[in-house]
Formats: structure tokens, C-alpha cells, sequence
């Protein structure tokens, strides 16, 4: 006898993430996630500098091997992220999700709020979640194709 087989997959943001000052390496090429996708994009095209004032960015959420980007916003100041930050929901409210990071995690990691070439650092949560930060609107533009030359048929 065949069960039919239903996949739910259910995504909750806690309102709290403990997030330790550890920061976790590059993607690797093969990974298809969003978090890496946003990566190797930001990676290729590279971005503006991040003006002060809220500002929208995808937020990237790993837990379990299982990856999801969320829309956010965050304060940037001078380049660096402010906390709190903002996940958005479907209705337009936004969730703020407390991060506590210590003078003490500070200290050790003084850069490790510093927004480099439209990313934030990873994050390591207590609750071993991935979380890191991409500024799209940052994006540089994609870059123009050269025009290609007619067919010489074009020209008999």
C-alpha cells in the first residue's frame, strides 16, 4: 500500500538569537543555497559602499543544512551594522530579532560588525543558526555583454 508523501517545511524565527563573535568561512562553490548564491554574487560583482539610515537587506538563516533568506532591515552606521534587526513579514509588519553580543565579544572582534563589500559577517547563533546579511540594493550593476559583430552573410 503507497502513502502519499506531504513535505511541510516550517520556517519560526525565534525573537531571540544568542549570537556567539565566531564568524564561519566562505560557501563552498558547489553549495546551492541562497546564502551561497547571494554570496558568489556579491563575490563577482562586488558593491557600493553602504550609506547610513535603514536600510532593506536579505537576511540569510541556516540551520540544520537547511537554508532561508528573509526579507530585513538593519541601521548602518559608518559601515558597520546596528543592531536590532528586523526580519519583514507577509502583512508588511516587521519581527525585531534581538542579537546579544557582549562588550566582551566586541572587544575580542572589533570588526566583526564592519559590512564588507555589501555582506555582513556570518554569525554563529547559540541555537547553531548561520545568519548573515546581504545589502542588495548595494549590488553593483550586472555587467554589459559586448556587442557582438553581424554574420558575414549579413554582408554577401
Amino acid at each position: 500500500m503507497k502513502f502519499p508523501l506531504k513535505t511541510l517545511v516550517l520556517l519560526t524565527v525565534a525573537t531571540s538569537v544568542s549570537v556567539s563573535a565566531q564568524t564561519v568561512p566562505a560557501p563552498p562553490l558547489g553549495d546551492n543555497s541562497c546564502a551561497s548564491q547571494w554570496y558568489w554574487l556579491f563575490k563577482e560583482r562586488g558593491a557600493t559602499s553602504i550609506p547610513n539610515g535603514v536600510q532593506p537587506v536579505v537576511v540569510s538563516v541556516k540551520k540544520y543544512g537547511v537554508n532561508h533568506c528573509l526579507m530585513g532591515k538593519i541601521q548602518v552606521k559608518d559601515g558597520k551594522l546596528v543592531f536590532p534587526l528586523y526580519l519583514e513579514k507577509e502583512d508588511g509588519t516587521s519581527m525585531e530579532v534581538l542579537m546579544n553580543l557582549t562588550a566582551a565579544q566586541m572587544a575580542k572582534e572589533p570588526n566583526l560588525l564592519t559590512i564588507h563589500s555589501g555582506c555582513s559577517n556570518r554569525f554563529l547563533s547559540a541555537d547553531k543558526e548561520e545568519i548573515e546579511l546581504f545589502f542588495y540594493k548595494s549590488l553593483n550593476p550586472k555587467p554589459t555583454s559586448f556587442k557582438r559583430a553581424p554574420p558575414v552573410s549579413d554582408f554577401q
